[in-house]
């Protein structure tokens, strides 16, 4: 497995999914943007009353298939996402 480091990550709340995430990749600087993909939602009931919560990342890997990562390489990176990006919400920009 190559050596997978978590550099950084430019967004914030309310639209985290936006951001462009940085990671160094046996050395190399490596980033691809709009990848993360939040594991919270937002509901509403009858009155437009909304409720949000919020959950782990999980990643888009389509932006980087040129790297060829392995699975164990994926989950890592999502681990590493998921200790250095606060959890997000999909309708946190509303």
């Amino acid at each position: 497995m190559r050596d997978i480091e978590f550099m950084s990550y430019d967004e914030e709340w309310p639209c985290l999914c936006h951001g462009e995430l940085v990671l160094l990749v046996d050395g190399n600087v490596v980033s691809f943007g709009r990848c993360l993909v939040s594991g919270g939602n937002v509901t509403h009931d009858e009155e437009w009353n909304f409720e949000v919560t919020s959950g782990d990342w999980s990643v888009n890997f389509d932006a980087v298939q040129h790297l060829n990562l392995t699975d164990d390489e994926k989950n890592l990176i999502t681990d590493l996402v998921n200790e250095n990006v606060p959890q997000g919400c999909c309708g946190g920009c509303i």
